[in-house]
């Protein structure tokens, strides 16, 4: 015997999609958080005139479980509207259209990136986010533009010579046969011209964004904002600072930049305002790219900051030290000037000269010839040494990463962002943007690191209810009370703060 099995089978009553969605799913967190949010300026960029459109807290419901769950483009959302049970709960059984999805996305990326912030601050009331340490790091996403479309300065300047000789041609066909192109604008000829002349504006304005700066070689004819990156070709490179205590994103930036010299700071100062934590002791730890002396004055004025970040070039194998005659081992006095090598012998000044706002000493041994360690320290006649006064701040975060804590901080950091940046492009797929232009793609990279927090938000909760768990909260009946019951029926692991 077999169960009945009838497909058409019509039924009694409509069944409720509440029904058939599980207990606790990831929709139910989503129809509670949107109407925590403002939507007051979604609301006022409709005119009350005209077709009814769709409510704007449906669209970014739709669009925040659409990116929880991997599906990016408008037109899967689409389609998703029409079979699956939990896009069809949050629309309330509409279907708008993918243009309809497409626009209230690109219209909206501003306010998705305040968004974002707001979800970090309801974490941050549920004490998902302590930001004892922030941990920092990047990740290269592909651009919506093609290898191929990227030139370089002679290859603009080699189309541009073809379309100025295709223009002529059109423009000499056309007189000859009495067909200008106001006289008939919708004839092929015409319409050639319109097209190149489209053509020829935008390469020029390429050609314009490549001069305006000496140090990009290449722009994408497609997106002229992104750059190449390493091994990915045309893209971005995204930075996220996150909390080690839940893996929240609480600060995300897109630059198109390949390196990541100059993202530390403004990530912090992000992170920080995101959360408002200005001024509040906590670690932070990133790799060596972001290593600058820049960077290090900057943590060095904000004695708030427990950084870790290594100096570049620096052995990442714990417990290898460095050469006994490496650079950082010359004492070095920039008050006085004067510099003593490892072994005690004095250095002479040859000279002190300024470099991006940064003051260099060049010094000199002058006992090299009869010094017993000379061949470990310098093949050539004389040890010349240029120093600079943030050195000793290098020293010192050399000295302080040999530490334990500075090890184990380093440490956390690899198990806090990489699995992050591996859940973004593995688990939910998005390893290319699909939209152009940086402000654009930015406000879509806060769209998937929103989606990001709304799961690990969802994982949270445990099945409990936000509301009820956020007015115990605002209530005044004991944030600790909340944290007990989290850590005995979910196993929260809490991440102590490491010593210096």
């Amino acid at each position: 015997m077999f169960k009945f099995h009838a497909p058409g089978q019509d039924y009694l009553l409509p069944p409720s999609l509440k029904e058939l969605i599980p207990p606790g799913d990831l929709v139910e967190v989503i129809e509670e958080i949107v109407p925590l949010l403002d939507i007051a300026p979604l609301t006022k960029k409709y005119h009350r005139l005209g077709q009814h459109a769709y409510y704007p807290g449906m669209l970014l419901s739709v669009l925040f479980y659409a990116y929880s769950q991997g599906v990016f483009s408008s037109r899967k959302i689409a389609e998703r509207l029409c079979f699956d049970v939990r896009f069809m709960y949050l629309s309330g059984r509409q279907r708008p259209d993918f243009r309809t999805i497409s626009d209230f996305r690109k219209d909206n990326l501003d306010l998705l990136k305040t968004y974002f912030v707001a979800i970090v601050r309801l974490c941050q009331e549920l004490g998902m986010v302590p930001l004892q340490h922030l941990a920092i790091d990047s990740t290269k996403i592909k651009a919506s533009a093609s290898p191929k479309r990227q030139k370089d300065r002679p290859g603009l300047q080699h189309q541009l010579a073809e379309l100025d000789t295709r223009i002529a041609q059109l423009l000499q066909y056309a007189q000859s046969t009495d067909e200008e192109e106001d006289q008939a604008p919708d004839t092929p000829v015409g319409k050639q011209l319109t097209d190149s002349r489209q053509r020829r504006q935008q390469l020029l304005d390429a050609k314009a964004k490549l001069d305006a700066d000496p140090h990009q070689q290449q722009v994408n004819l497609t997106d002229p904002d992104c750059r190449v990156q390493k091994e990915q070709g045309p893209g971005y490179n995204c930075q996220l600072a996150v909390d080690s205590h839940s893996q929240v994103i609480v600060a995300a930036e897109v630059v198109p930049n390949p390196n990541d010299t100059a993202q530390l700071l403004p990530l912090i100062a992000q992170a920080e305002a995101n959360t408002r934590s200005r001024g509040h002791p906590k670690q932070v730890s990133a790799d060596a790219g972001y290593a600058t002396t820049a960077a290090y004055k900057g943590l060095a004025d904000q004695p708030h900051l427990d950084a870790y970040v290594p100096p570049q070039g620096q052995d990442r194998q714990r417990g290898r030290p460095t050469p006994p005659y490496d650079k950082y081992h010359f004492r070095f006095d920039p008050v006085g000037g004067r510099c003593t090598c490892p072994q005690g012998h004095p250095m002479t000044l040859r000279g002190k000269r300024n470099q991006a706002g940064i003051t260099r000493f060049d010094f000199r041994g002058i006992s090299c010839p009869n010094c017993p360690v000379k061949i470990h320290c310098t093949p050539s006649r004389f040890r010349e040494v240029c120093v600079t006064e943030a050195d000793r701040l290098v020293s010192s975060m050399r000295a302080k990463l040999a530490t334990p804590a500075g090890y184990r901080a380093m440490t956390f950091r690899k198990c806090t962002a990489e699995p992050v940046m591996g859940h973004l492009k593995e688990h939910l797929g998005f390893r290319r943007f699909r939209l152009l232009g940086l402000p654009k793609v930015a406000g879509e990279f806060a769209l998937v690191c929103t989606a990001h927090n709304l799961k690990k938000l969802h994982q949270y909760l445990g099945g409990s209810r936000l509301t009820e768990m956020l007015a115990a909260i605002r209530a005044g009946t004991g944030k600790w009370v909340v944290s007990v019951i989290f850590w005995l029926r979910f196993r929260v692991v809490f991440i102590p703060n490491f010593a210096r």
